[in-house]
């Protein structure tokens, strides 16, 4: 499976992407200057995770907070977990609680 990678580097008030066939990742990095964080978004199976962190922060450095988020099939939400001080890198390997 491949992996769709955007950035967003204008300002924008809404983000729409249309996915037209199944891909093993969708991965957004998005930096809000008007309240210095970036934010990371990605999404693997029945998961979608969000990322933040101060603005310029390296992936790899143990700063993140990331939510991530279940669904069942038809997109219900089950579950919201999050881990924080942790790196955007290891989000798929992380402990949610």
């Amino acid at each position: 499976m491949e992996t769709v990678v955007a950035n967003i580097t204008e300002v924008v008030e809404t983000v729409t992407a249309e996915i037209e066939e199944v891909v093993e990742s969708v991965e957004a990095l998005v930096h809000d200057a008007s309240i210095k964080r970036m934010v990371r978004h990605a999404v693997s199976n029945q998961f979608v995770f969000i990322g933040k962190a101060p603005l310029g922060s390296a992936e790899d450095a143990e700063v993140w907070t990331i939510y991530r988020i279940e669904t069942d099939l038809d997109g219900t939400v089950v579950a919201i977990l999050k881990a924080t001080g942790v790196k955007w890198t290891d989000y798929l390997t992380e402990t949610y609680s």
